[in-house]
């Protein structure tokens, strides 16, 4: 993994979006729609902000499922299972969905959270391996050759091998860090 992508901030999933299918959906049924009415009006209401396009008179346990195997789209599992078990069962859908839509808001609140502490650790890692060059121009600055003690002297050769191999530890060691982290925000 490079130094840039450990940097980069990793996408959050889709919680929000999942969130607001739920509550439209649960909010269209209490309306008295029925369910499939309410599928049609929620998902035209939100088209741009869904994985894909739903087609007219398509099962949308099989939509929802298809939907949530993209990446940042796993909640919509949740509303599927909910979906087909008020098909088979003829339980209330509206509360569960309202149940999935405070559990992906709590998701999203999270990720935000995260995605917060990850920024100090690559605002960090950052200035951290930018430090050495910094140093060096300062070192110029001061009328040291810095270069000719490095390159020039066993030792100097020496620090900076061994700086530079712990620059490349410390980026990479956060950047597993980090990346198992992010793993964990794309439901």
């Amino acid at each position: 993994m490079s130094i840039r992508r450990s940097l980069t901030p990793a996408p959050l999933s889709h919680a929000s979006d999942v969130a607001s299918l739920a509550s439209g959906l649960a909010a269209e049924l209490r309306a008295g729609h029925a369910a499939g009415d309410a599928w049609l009006r929620v998902v035209a209401s939100m088209v741009e902000r869904l994985p894909g396009q739903p087609v007219p008179g398509a099962d949308v346990v099989a939509v929802l499922r298809r939907w949530s195997s993209k990446s940042g789209w796993g909640g919509l599992e949740a509303v599927a299972i909910c979906w087909e078990l008020a098909e088979t069962t003829g339980s209330g859908l509206a509360g569960a969905l309202d149940k999935v839509a405070d559990a992906m808001r709590y998701e999203n609140e999270i990720a935000l959270e995260v995605q917060g502490q990850l920024a100090v650790t690559r605002a960090t890692t950052t200035v951290l391996a930018t430090l050495p060059l910094l140093v060096v121009g300062l070192g110029g600055l001061l009328g040291v050759d810095v270069a000719a003690v490095l390159f020039g002297t066993p030792l100097g050769f020496a620090c900076l091998a061994v700086g530079m191999t712990l620059s490349a530890l410390g980026s990479w060691w956060v950047s597993r860090q980090s990346s198992g982290v992010r793993g964990l925000l794309r439901w």
